[in-house]
């Protein structure tokens, strides 16, 4: 397969209009298999061409994918005739996807696959065969899709004051300031100004996320967090990339598939032994998408930790067994439970009425030995895993980050 770029001409009410893109097809992974055996599953959409054709002859089920969140798409062909050049009959169909869902196209989370049938030996057996292409998508709620609130619940909420006020951080003083007592020396503060995703919050009137003034990282955006929690499914897409991060990756068995990461790094000295943090992990994963891990990382790094003299990294963000990193597959409502709380208005109306995300950790704690006066390297980080969809955010507490003696 050859590189292909696509120059579509899209005809409009008023007048037509160009688009271009460039797509890579001899990139895509490619299976042979005798013949395609179709698939009957809820989350995916046949898209059938004839023999030899690039036209669709069954457009209305892209109805289907109107607002989905397409994970997938195979394009099935057959190999016959075997001497045929089909450079431009694969043009021609890639060309006709791109018109009908542009939205499938050069995004990294999107998965590509072609399957070429080879036990065709005419064009009456190539005929019978599929011809086309299959898509996949995210199952569940659009993303954004509001709920109406039954009333009798929203009366009950309008008793409340409950809420959640966020507030920019303009400065590293601002943050210095926030991170760091007394007995705390903060340096070299890296983070993303004017960042949509990375706030300071206060909740008044809180619900069972206890954590009251705290510094926010979201994988959205944090206006998505404000309550009530009346969408199964806010998602902001932050960056329309992969956005690797190692320290992450490490915690879901090294896969690369992150976006929207949000980060914030410093180094800190401290006048004690040991470095305690408190925070808790919210999704909008919960409770439907335990595969996609959204995940979050509190490491630290230097020499002398837990009496180590060695130079390492920890990941502080783990269950009391040191081990289970904080993210949707590890804790939710089938698994540690115990650490979950749902968001629902029958669970906590408080914390229904302030936050928007799903799902809850309770206030988790990070404990570490450190060398008095030694410096070290915090690095705060979540991300979404699989796709940039469905936000996910941690909470630190702002009187949690202390220097225990």
């Amino acid at each position: 397969m050859k590189k292909i770029l696509l120059f579509i001409l899209l005809i409009g009410c008023c007048q037509p209009t160009f688009s271009q893109i460039k797509f890579d097809i001899s990139k895509i992974k490619k299976t042979e298999v005798k013949k395609f055996d179709k698939k009957n599953s809820l989350n995916m959409v046949y898209l059938y061409m004839i023999f030899g054709g690039s036209d669709f002859t069954n457009k209305n089920n892209f109805k289907k994918l109107e607002n989905k969140i397409i994970r997938k798409v195979q394009y099935v062909y057959s190999d016959y005739p075997k001497d045929f050049d089909y450079t431009e009959l694969v043009f021609q169909r890639f060309a006709s996807l791109y018109v009908e869902l542009p939205s499938a196209f050069n995004k990294p989370w999107v998965e590509w696959e072609i399957v070429i049938q080879t036990n065709c030996n005419n064009a009456d057996e190539a005929d019978n065969l599929f011809h086309g292409f299959i898509v996949t998508f995210k199952e569940g709620a659009e993303p954004n899709k509001i709920v109406e609130i039954p009333a009798d619940i929203q009366k009950k909420m309008d008793k409340l004051s409950s809420s959640v006020e966020f507030f920019d951080i303009n400065s590293s003083e601002d943050l210095s300031k926030f991170l760091a007592p007394k007995e705390m020396k903060i340096s070299n503060i890296k983070y993303p100004t004017k960042s949509a995703s990375i706030k300071m919050f206060k909740q008044k009137d809180h619900g069972s996320m206890k954590i009251v003034d705290g510094l926010f990282l979201t994988t959205g955006i944090a206006k998505g967090a404000i309550g009530p929690n009346n969408s199964p499914s806010v998602s902001a897409i932050n960056y329309n990339i992969v956005t690797p991060d190692k320290n992450l990756s490490a915690l879901i068995g090294n896969s690369n598939c992150l976006f929207d990461a949000a980060i914030i790094e410093f180094d800190i000295q401290i006048d004690a032994d040991s470095l305690v943090f408190k925070y808790a992990f919210a999704s909008e994963e919960y409770p439907e998408y335990l595969q996609f891990n959204d995940v979050f990382g509190l490491f630290i790094s230097g020499s002398g930790m837990n009496n180590n003299p060695k130079d390492t990294t920890m990941n502080l963000a783990t269950l009391p067994d040191g081990k289970t990193p904080i993210s949707v597959s590890a804790i939710n409502h089938l698994k540690n439970k115990e650490y979950y709380i749902s968001n629902d208005y029958n669970t906590d109306l408080k914390l229904f009425k302030t936050w928007q995300y799903d799902g809850f950790t309770k206030v988790l704690t990070a404990k570490i030995k450190v060398k008095p006066k030694q410096k070290y390297h915090i690095k705060f980080a979540i991300a979404d895993y699989g796709d940039p969809y469905y936000d996910s955010a941690i909470f630190i507490d702002a009187f949690g980050i202390r220097s225990k003696k």
